[in-house]
């Protein structure tokens, strides 16, 4: 299967110029008959999935068969404490005091805090042979987008250097904020467009979407709900919005491209600050000696090999990568949705400026942001205990 999607995507691919005429990709143009009737048929499914469940098939249920098999890594933490996590609060990350998770990658395993709310999850990788393949396809585009960057002026001198580290980036969706008046699809030069384009219509990229999005349901069934009825209000509301991936909740998306994908300690304060976030590892790199994954609230380290997905409260926690080996690569793909995007649909897909400038408009704003102990409790309850998280699940999506 991945050998067909390999060569569907490569005669789009191929048509990249010189700089790229000696990828993997110029010599996929060629497919059969065989190939072009599967491709049929996976577009009429894709079509009908999209009428029948905008945001893609249920979540995998190999996952609630298998989490169970690993006892949950019980931490310190609290939850009610993420508000003021997100006001900057935090723990200091004391060497004597952090927890090494070793983790092979595959088998998904909680983390959770000290009520035994699921607070991240290592969600591993989907069941089947051909995973590495899907991994191997994603590291030659990122690879090859990024040299068509250099080339094309995309990609300039001091665009590597940002707040999260040094590599470049694409990213797109739709977000909310930075003085905007109503939400809106992010705008790129044409260039730029280019590259995402080739990312948007990956089938191996857009399987990683789809298996984020399910890892989110799956351990988080009660924030998906919350991200698709926000989501599916605003974008009932506001048809030119258009997430990158119809079988994803996510309306918005980052591509690390490397070449040494390393993050910088941050936290993701404009995301949604109970919001989840799914991050998956790509590159040739060793686990073990760098890449690992730090959560400085919950004071763990966490082997993080490529190929793998791990889905943490990015907007609550400080996190980051540690450096990988000269030489090696690594890149990394993030879905998320900004914090504003919620409070726009809390008040009515209208901003608090304009409910302020109402009659009564302080009251009205009051009453629906409730008082601050009222949205963290509610904020808390969102996230499922570690032996409660099987009949949220079968809540939501029953």
């Amino acid at each position: 299967m991945v050998e067909s999607v390999t060569k569907e995507f490569g005669r789009e691919v191929g048509s990249l110029e010189e700089s790229l005429e000696e990828d993997v990709y110029a010599q996929r143009t060629n497919q059969s008959r065989q190939t072009e009737r599967k491709k049929t048929a996976r577009k009429a499914r894709r079509q009908k999935t999209a009428q029948d469940r905008p945001f893609g098939r249920d979540p995998q249920k190999r996952h609630s068969q298998i989490y169970r098999t690993e006892s949950p890594v019980q931490t310190d933490f609290s939850a009610a404490d993420i508000e003021a996590a997100g006001k900057g609060a935090w723990t200091a990350l004391e060497e004597d005091e952090v927890e090494y998770i070793e983790w092979n990658g595959r088998d998904p395993k909680l983390i959770v805090d000290a009520d035994g709310r699921i607070v991240a999850v290592l969600i591993g990788r989907p069941e089947g042979d051909d995973w590495d393949e899907v991994i191997d396809e994603i590291n030659r585009l990122f690879d090859a987008i990024r040299r068509r960057g250099y080339k094309r002026k995309v990609f300039k001198a001091g665009s590597k250097s940002h707040r999260r580290g040094t590599y470049h980036l694409l990213f797109d969706g739709y977000s909310f904020g930075s003085g905007q008046r109503r939400p809106g699809n992010l705008r790129h030069a044409k260039e730029y467009r280019k590259l995402i384009r080739f990312l948007l219509e990956s089938p191996a990229v857009r399987r990683v979407a789809g298996f984020q999005s399910s890892g989110l349901a799956r351990y988080f069934p009660k924030v998906y709900e919350y991200y698709r009825t926000t989501v599916q209000g605003i974008e009932t509301d506001q048809p030119e919005l258009k997430r990158p991936f119809d079988n994803s909740v996510y309306p918005a998306c980052t591509w690390n491209l490397g070449p040494a994908t390393v993050t910088a300690e941050h936290r993701d304060s404009h995301n949604l600050a109970h919001g989840v976030c799914p991050i998956t590892s790509f590159g040739h790199f060793n686990h073990k000696r760098g890449g690992q994954l730090y959560l400085r609230q919950l004071n763990v380290v966490i082997e993080f090999p490529s190929g793998s997905t791990a889905a943490i409260l990015s907007g609550a926690f400080d996190h980051g990568n540690t450096p990988i080996q000269p030489g090696e690569t690594r890149y990394s793909m993030t879905q998320y949705a900004a914090g504003a995007l919620f409070r726009w649909a809390r008040y009515g897909y209208q901003t608090a400026k304009n409910i302020l400038a109402s009659p009564d408009g302080a009251a009205k704003k009051a009453e629906l942001d409730g008082s601050l102990g009222e949205r963290a409790e509610w904020a808390v309850g969102l996230l499922s205990k570690a032996d409660e998280v099987e009949e949220d699940f079968t809540r939501v999506f029953s």
